[in-house]
């Protein structure tokens, strides 16, 4: 699954994992608006919070999040 840009690929994740906005902005630790505003597109994220993202989900490909290449998970 090679989504067009990162936000699909975030969105892809909520979807996956079953979980609001809400509750991902609680699990990565930022603010509601901060997820908000990537998942419009409006901002790109930053590399601190695709860091939270690599804590909060350690099966997670970093790859796939930032690139679209490979698997959603390693």
């Amino acid at each position: 699954m090679s989504s067009v840009n990162i936000s699909d690929r975030i969105a892809a994740l909520l979807k996956d994992k079953q979980l609001s906005a809400i509750e991902l902005s609680k699990v990565i630790q930022v603010q509601r608006s901060t997820l908000s505003h990537i998942l419009s597109g409006r901002n790109k994220p930053s590399i601190d919070l695709l860091e939270r993202f690599h804590t909060a989900f350690e099966d997670l490909s970093l790859e796939w999040l930032i690139t679209g290449k490979g698997k959603m998970y390693k």
